[in-house]
């Protein structure tokens, strides 16, 4: 069989979950078309290249199977033939495949317990995904075992002060005339200003002045 080409674009099938993999004949009567493939519910994607058809399942053939694969296989047909991977039962069809190899076949779907050694860092949740694992930090963690502080300061939250990283969190400095969790807030210096005989206060940074009436002058209108 010529080989085929895919332009599925790559999903993650290593993660313990099932997945069902399918290739059909764009047209099944030919004696060579096009195969489409999908896998679970996405839309099928034509392969690139031709390709003959089944007609050789009807001769003494030898299938190998999973010879580069490592995981777990669960239901196998060629053709509406089902594999015995199992059990050896004879199904109604008269071609039938049977198992030549003497290799014994291990049942059940078990991989190794990857998250038993407890591999992600500052209480990170293990996600086992068969044979690899994944890392679910706790805000402020970041990095595969959850082992790099997030820097929080790297957006520079502060708008007017200096920022200090912490553990899910930043600590603003402010300067001077400014307040807040980000120092965006003017402190309102005329709050208790000195402003005399009437003057009017007029807020500025860490500073204030005073608008006088016609008759005062003197920074506080005195």
């Amino acid at each position: 069989m010529p080989h085929l080409r895919s332009r599925m674009q790559p999903a993650p099938i290593s993660d313990g979950s099932w997945h069902t993999l399918l290739l059909t004949m764009e047209e099944p009567s030919a004696y060579s078309s096009r195969w489409h493939l999908q896998l679970d519910d996405s839309t099928n994607t034509t392969l690139l290249g031709n390709a003959g058809n089944l007609d050789f399942l009807k001769s003494n053939t030898f299938i190998v199977l999973a010879e580069n694969f490592t995981g777990c296989l669960g239901h196998v047909d060629i053709g509406g033939l089902l594999l015995p991977l199992a059990s050896h039962p004879l199904y109604p069809q008269p071609e039938q495949f049977v198992q030549v190899s003497s290799r014994p076949l291990l049942l059940g779907c078990r991989g190794e317990d990857v998250c038993s050694s407890n591999p992600c860092h500052h209480k990170g949740s293990c996600l086992d995904l068969f044979n690899a694992f994944s890392c679910a930090c706790q805000p402020g963690w970041e990095g595969p075992l959850c082992e790099t502080n997030t820097d929080d300061c790297k957006s520079s939250p502060c708008l007017h002060g200096e920022c200090k990283d912490l553990v899910g969190d930043f600590q603003c400095v402010c300067q001077k005339g400014f307040i807040g969790k980000r120092c965006h807030i003017n402190v309102d210096d005329c709050v208790r200003h000195q402003c005399q005989n009437g003057g009017i206060c007029v807020d500025g940074v860490y500073s204030y002045s005073c608008k006088c009436p016609p008759e005062y002058s003197g920074p506080l209108c005195e």
